[in-house]
């Protein structure tokens, strides 16, 4: 069932699955950052290494190509928090992507 970008703040913990337009992709190494939007919002998702499929696609990934993530509502590290953003609080760990 999908999830709306805007209701993800409230989510903290579960898993859930978003689907939208790649906005921003930072590569650094290890860790790849994409910025996911739909109608709603938008929210940053991080591809950690551990998870090697995720991870692969990721490093593939482009601007504005539509994307279905599965993935953990995590909360933000307290010095991370965006406070400018809706969905600052909290990122998606990637744990599958469907381009």
């Amino acid at each position: 069932m999908r999830t709306l970008i805007k209701e993800l703040k409230d989510l903290t913990g579960k898993e859930v699955t978003i689907k939208g337009w790649v906005d921003i992709r930072r590569d650094h190494g290890k860790l790849i950052f994409i910025d996911l939007r739909d109608h709603t919002g938008k929210v940053q998702m991080v591809a950690l290494p551990n998870n090697k499929d995720a991870h692969a696609l990721a490093s593939t990934v482009r601007t504005e190509w539509v994307l279905e993530v599965t993935g953990k509502v995590n909360a933000r590290p307290e010095k991370m928090v965006n406070k400018d953003e809706h969905n600052g609080a909290v990122e998606i760990e990637m744990l599958s992507v469907v381009v």
